[in-house]
């Protein structure tokens, strides 16, 4: 199973303010569309309540202690979506689909980034883990409308479960 992470990010790493991203980039959204259409995303309870109805095509799965959710499978721990990955062999890749709490909880376990940057700083209150380039490889990197899509992949041992 791989595990890969997808994001939009600003000139300084900022993914959000105040519960929206502050840009609106709409080549981004549809490549954000593209791949992850037909796999498992798992994202947060914050950043999964505005987008539900808007995820079609998708498995999504919400990470959150809190929330109950009777349309969607909710986690609590990454071992419970490592279970829930091993329960549906029908996925062969998890992609984490944010917020800042849970990208920084998947860090670790990631074996691929996909990171859109976008042009511009946003004062966002929210930002993508710092994470060190030196353990990554950008193995493929392109210009597209309105931002810049890196494809990244770990060069160092993850940790497994």
């Amino acid at each position: 199973m791989e595990i890969t992470m997808i994001a939009a990010l600003d000139e300084v790493g900022g993914l959000g303010k105040a519960g929206r991203m502050p840009w609106h980039c709409p080549a981004d959204l549809r490549q954000f569309q593209a791949y992850t259409m037909e796999k498992p995303l798992l994202m947060g309870r914050k950043t999964a309540e505005p987008l539900r109805r808007r995820l079609s095509g998708r498995q999504l799965i919400i990470q959150s202690r809190t929330v109950k959710d009777p349309d969607f499978p909710v986690v609590r721990t990454v071992n419970e979506a490592l279970a829930w990955m091993v329960e549906h062999p029908e996925y062969d890749e998890l992609v984490i689909g944010g917020g800042g709490e849970i990208y920084a909880l998947w860090l670790p376990y990631a074996a691929h980034l996909r990171i859109s940057r976008i042009a511009g700083r946003f004062h966002c209150d929210t930002f993508f883990p710092k994470w060190d380039p030196q353990e990554w490889i950008c193995r493929k990197q392109s210009e597209e409308d309105g931002f810049l899509l890196e494809e990244w992949d770990r060069t160092k041992r993850i940790i497994t479960r």
